[in-house]
Order: C-alpha cells, then sequence, then structure tokens
C-alpha cells in the first residue's frame, strides 16, 4: 500500500485593520451521526484541538497547539490536507455567517481570518493576562457569542472563563465567569440549552451551571463530576 500524500500549504499572515462582526445566530447545529470509527490521517499532530466541520466547503478545519497551526482536509481528497502555519499559538476555531471566514482563537486573543488570502484581522478581544496566561478551549454558543477559557503560562491558576459578544463596531462586550483555572477545557451546552459545561483539567472537575439561552448568563455552578483518579477530565460532548 503506498504512503499517504500530504500537501503542505503554509500562507502568512497580515494583519488589516477592519472587523467584520461575527453576526448572532450564526452557529448551526449540524446532528451527530453514528458509524464506524476510522483514521483519515496519521502522523499529522503533536497535539490536534478544536475541530469544526465547515459544511459549505465540506472540509475539516483543527488547529495543533504545539506546531502554532490550522490545518484542513476535504473527505474528498483522501490523505491529503493544507497546513497553515502561525507565529503563535492556535487554540480554537469557530465557523461565522461571513463566506471564507473563521473566528480563531490564538493564546493572546482572538481574530478573524481568511483561509484562502491568509488575511488576519483582529476580533475585538485581547487577553488581558497575556503573556502570563494563554487562551484554551472555546466555542461558539447557539446565539453567536463565543466562549473562550485560558490557562496558566507563568503562573499557576492563572485561567479564567470569558464569554464575548462581537459588536458591529468592531468592538466586542467581554464578561469574565470564572477565574483560578489552571487550565480552562470543555466549553458545552445541553441539548435543551438549560445547562452549560465548563472543566478545570489540571484539578480534573467539570462544572455544570444553569444558562440563560437569550442573555448568555450563566449561574449555580455545580460540580458534575469530581473527585475521581483519572490522567486528567477535559471534554463533556452531547451528540
Amino acid at each position: 500500500m503506498a504512503p499517504l500524500r500530504h500537501l503542505r500549504r503554509t500562507i502568512t499572515a497580515s494583519v488589516a485593520k477592519s472587523v467584520q462582526p461575527l453576526s448572532p445566530g450564526y452557529w448551526r447545529r449540524l446532528g451527530a451521526r453514528s458509524g464506524p470509527v476510522q483514521p483519515v490521517l496519521q502522523g499529522v499532530n503533536r497535539l490536534g484541538e478544536g475541530a469544526v466541520w465547515s459544511a459549505g466547503e465540506h472540509a475539516l478545519y483543527w488547529a495543533d497547539i504545539r506546531l502554532n497551526a490550522i490545518f484542513r482536509y476535504h473527505p474528498s481528497e483522501p490523505g491529503i490536507f493544507d497546513r497553515f502555519d502561525f507565529g503563535e499559538t492556535v487554540t480554537a476555531l469557530a465557523l461565522t455567517e461571513e463566506e471564507g471566514t473563521l473566528l480563531v482563537a490564538f493564546g493572546s486573543g482572538l481574530k478573524w481570518w481568511k483561509p484562502h488570502s491568509g488575511e488576519l484581522i483582529r476580533a475585538g478581544f485581547d487577553l488581558p493576562d497575556w503573556p502570563d496566561a494563554r487562551l484554551n478551549d472555546g466555542r461558539a454558543d447557539p446565539q453567536g457569542r463565543f466562549w473562550i477559557g485560558s490557562m496558566g503560562v507563568r503562573r499557576a491558576n492563572a485561567g479564567k472563563l470569558f464569554s464575548v459578544a462581537l459588536q458591529k463596531n468592531g468592538e466586542a462586550k467581554v464578561s469574565e465567569w470564572h477565574s483560578g483555572i489552571g487550565t480552562s477545557n470543555t466549553v458545552c451546552w445541553s441539548p435543551d440549552r438549560r445547562f452549560f459545561y465548563f472543566a478545570d483539567s489540571l484539578k480534573n472537575t467539570i462544572w455544570r451551571y444553569r444558562y440563560n439561552d437569550t442573555t448568555g448568563a450563566i449561574s449555580d455552578p455545580s460540580d458534575f463530576l469530581c473527585g475521581f483518579r483519572a490522567r486528567r477530565a477535559g471534554w463533556v460532548s452531547y451528540g
């Protein structure tokens, strides 16, 4: 069997001054399908994270935190992938309503990214604690707000949990919900949108909050899963 052929493409990102807003409601539930699990690419990642399926492109995007890169894979081209390299840690991705534009979480903040041109545009949120901390896991909620956690780099338990509502004027309304985090992980909602889940991998704890779908507020945190011995707790998903 011949080895898989890999297509590697590096795009040097530039920074523009204009900002394109992320419209509310861009998040779409695509529905989960069960079936046999098969590897499609092997030996590509050092630490793959934040996989996002683009139905419009029929492509899978994901980040590699240790390689400072984003990958793109089209199932119609087996064994071939695109790699986009950046000069900073890439941690999470989200689709937007603007065709050809993704929201990307870098270690220092959020940016709009256009894969076809490599253009990067500031998205209204820079992490105040950078470089003592960096952004980590993140996901968009059903109303288009982006939820993102951070983690300590130079200081222990320096991580926080934020929600970011991106405004039409290019700025962002940022709310801080949790602090004292070791490594933030798991950004997830229940199917009925009543609950929000969030984890600290270093504490082996997953919390559950009540979630207001209209306002985006979370309240009444409780331990959903904790007090167990494992390598690290980090992910909850509903399918």
